[in-house]
């Protein structure tokens, strides 16, 4: 079979330039620095840190700023005034750079990290994501009676801990496979210690 020539280590070179010089062009495009913990931000894991960043955030945007976060803390977020669904949203913004600096946000599971709309050029770096509270539950089933399958949850803390009329849950089942195939269910009642029924 005929086997496509090496592109020439000039042309390689130049494409690597070529990415370096658009890596390097993304970001903020002015020296102002913005701090979250100037627009009130704790980040003690507990306070609700939803609307100091996304005021942070708003105002990088409109300086075309970098937006900092203090050095390995944790932002708690369960919600942003005004409907927003992400302390991280941004509507047609361009030149900004947000920097985690090792943070770690943990939002509640009716929020979202981050929703970008119509924006370009914006770097995000150093921010880690995760969720407050457990949003899934691990067992297998135990019974089965017409409608009814009970389930025997089997990790803890999420037992204890997980919104039982939080409007429904999808089961996923054949794990392991590619298109995880789900069914979601309506509702489900804890029958017992670390026991529902769906």
């Amino acid at each position: 079979p005929d086997v496509e020539p090496e592109p020439p280590v000039d042309a390689i070179e130049a494409q690597k330039k070529e990415l370096e010089t658009i890596k390097n062009g993304i970001g903020a495009t002015t020296d102002t620095v913005l701090y979250v913990k100037d627009f009130g931000a704790v980040g003690d894991g507990k306070t609700n840190d939803g609307d100091a960043i996304f005021a942070a955030l708003t105002a990088a945007a409109e300086q075309h700023a970098t937006v900092k976060f203090e050095e390995n803390k944790t932002y708690y977020v369960s919600s942003v005034t005004g409907s927003r669904v992400a302390p991280l949203m941004l509507n047609n913004a361009h030149g900004l750079t947000i920097d985690g600096c090792g943070s770690t946000i943990l939002i509640t599971p009716n929020m979202r990290y981050l929703r970008f709309n119509d924006c370009g050029n914006v770097k995000l770096t150093n921010l880690h994501f995760d969720y407050a509270v457990p949003v899934y539950l691990v067992g297998k089933v135990v019974e089965v009676n017409g409608n009814d399958v009970t389930y025997s949850l089997d990790q803890n803390p999420y037992a204890d801990n997980y919104n039982f009329n939080g409007g429904g849950f999808s089961i996923m089942y054949n794990e392991g496979t590619q298109e995880r195939p789900h069914m979601f269910m309506g509702m489900c009642v804890k029958t017992g210690d670390k026991q529902i029924k769906v």
